[in-house]
């Protein structure tokens, strides 16, 4: 599968699985192997770490439905919202409105690899469920952008999928796997799953500070910042 392809494949699973997508992200996940009540586990702990690394001048990647901006948004003055699917932003638009924030948040409808950002701008990131969709040279170009994007002293807090012995029975640690929506369409995904080495990995690779705050049974949480 090219890389065309395998990011197309991508924008066009967000835009069919967002009005499904935080029915399934409570209940039970939206991987085979997910196990309800981990995942909720996962779920609450991640949530109350999250807002120590965040405020100020937020900005958060690829945020999809925008369903962390819950347990963060009373922590900033400010908060952009970047995402490449339209329906996805949808989804978060309505959680913005529940949430009463309209005043305080900005919505871009972009690729994030190609937006111009503003440099030095935010005072801290959340970059959820996207690691895990990127290969090496990807991930590199995350890591730049960050590094570009977020005050001297910002922090950044990465959510991802954890790696574990039960997804090992059934899955690759990466590669391209099947998923499939609610009516039935199927899509050919990249997908990587994390331990705490893979990030022990990634901060010297990109001479960053990346600290594990959380490794569950679904989800590992990660809280960064450059030196």
């Amino acid at each position: 599968m090219s890389y065309s392809e395998r990011k197309q494949n991508i924008f066009d699973y967000s835009d069919a699985r967002a009005a499904e997508y935080e029915r399934n992200y409570i209940v039970n996940g939206s991987a085979p192997t997910s196990d309800s009540g981990s995942y909720r586990e996962d779920i609450s702990v991640i949530s109350r770490l999250v807002p120590e690394y965040i405020r100020g001048q937020h900005i958060d990647l690829a945020c999809g439905t925008g369903f962390w901006l819950q347990f963060y948004e009373k922590n900033c003055q400010a908060i952009t919202l970047i995402d490449q699917s339209e329906r996805m932003l949808a989804e978060c638009s309505q959680n913005i409105k529940k949430l009463g924030i309209e005043g305080k948040t900005q919505i871009i409808c972009d690729d994030l690899f190609n937006y111009a950002f503003q440099q030095n701008k935010y005072d801290s990131a959340l970059i959820s469920f996207l690691v895990g969709l990127l290969d090496e040279p990807e991930e590199r170009k995350l890591f730049n952008i960050l590094r570009r994007i977020i005050k001297p002293g910002g922090t950044f807090v990465i959510i991802d999928s954890a790696w574990s012995n039960e997804r090992a029975v059934s899955h690759r640690k990466s590669g391209i796997q099947k998923r499939a929506v609610s009516d039935g369409r199927e899509y050919q995904i990249y997908k990587r799953y994390f331990e705490n080495k893979d990030f022990d990995d990634m901060a010297e690779k990109y001479k960053i500070n990346l600290s594990v705050i959380h490794e569950g049974r679904e989800h590992i949480a990660v809280a960064g910042s450059f030196a």
